[in-house]
């Protein structure tokens, strides 16, 4: 079996996504380089985190740390069940300042996409709170951020058995799937504002990618473009995943009336194979953190049929 330093050689080497990277340590704090080019000294064992991006919490808990605010969420499975019952600091992309500075934090973890997280950075600067502003985007950042939450919190991912688990498993996983017939695949992102199809950086794409698939979009990086009928039918993906943003109930009612109701999406290979799959928000539309082994198996489940995963 591998080591896990042996293992984020391969897995690191070549896919520095997040961006970000430690410029120094000491006994005391620990330097970072944001992605955004910013450097920030941040002081180890903070006493008092606010988490402003839900996506983090796992990825904190797991490396030791506690918080007291999170975002406000309703999917509560995405969260460590620690984090669960803490008080709301507002919406993920849209933090209320007054409530983020009433809980008196040491340290806030925020996402550098967010403008409204951007917005606050003076505000923090002002009243001496440290921040720093993370790119979590998909599974290549999840080792690298966790890395660095781990010296934060004054220990080492090497000591961190739970990432070692976590690595073992993916792995397993992504080569058991990839001595499979590869599948091409379209993940379908839906919500009130309408749809688009991911580029392969983002999380489920990602993932998918890893396990060995083929997405329809070929664009690189890690955003979304516009859904287009037109492409869909041409590409004629084998598989189709679809990830809603919003209630979900209501947005599902909104694919299947918009889409799937529609002569041509019964042409769709996938459509007729019955290889259409709505996924759990919790694993997909939030990043999994430390459950992205039950997400990999899910996917590969979904992929490869019948088989033990």
């Amino acid at each position: 079996m591998k080591s896990l330093v042996a293992m984020l050689i391969v897995f690191c080497c070549g896919a520095r996504l997040c961006g970000g990277e430690i410029v120094s340590e000491t006994e005391r704090t620990v330097t970072y380089r944001q992605e955004d080019g910013r450097v920030v000294s941040l002081t180890k064992m903070p006493k008092r985190t606010v988490i402003a991006y839900t996506s983090l919490a796992q990825l904190w808990y797991c490396a030791g740390g506690t918080a007291v605010g999170i975002p406000s969420v309703k999917a509560k499975g995405t969260l460590p069940p620690e984090a669960r019952a803490l008080p709301a600091i507002g919406q993920v992309t849209t933090p209320n300042a007054e409530k983020l500075l009433a809980l008196r934090p040491s340290l806030v973890l925020f996402a550098l996409k967010h403008e409204k997280h951007r917005a606050l950075r003076g505000i923090l600067e002002r009243t001496g709170i440290e921040s720093v502003y993370l790119d979590y985007t998909n599974y290549s950042d999840f080792l690298e951020i966790l890395d660095f939450f781990c010296r934060l919190n004054g220990s080492s991912l090497a000591e961190n058995r739970q990432a070692e688990k976590i690595v073992q498993e993916v792995e397993a996983l992504c080569r058991k799937a990839k001595r499979r017939k590869a599948l091409r695949f379209a993940v379908l992102f839906a919500s009130s504002r309408g749809f688009s199809l991911e580029k392969s950086g983002v999380n489920t794409a990602h993932m998918l990618t890893r396990l060995g698939g083929r997405n329809i979009v070929t664009e690189r990086g890690n955003g979304r473009i516009p859904f287009s009928f037109e492409r869909f039918l041409l590409e004629d993906p084998e598989i189709i995943f679809i990830i809603t943003m919003g209630a979900t109930e209501k947005i599902q009612r909104k694919v299947t009336e918009e889409l799937m109701k529609q002569p041509a999406w019964k042409q769709l290979g996938a459509a007729k194979r019955n290889r259409v799959y709505f996924l759990p928000v919790e694993l997909y539309l939030y990043l999994p953190g430390t459950r992205f082994p039950e997400a990999f198996r899910g996917l590969a489940q979904r992929m490869y049929p019948g088989e033990e995963w």
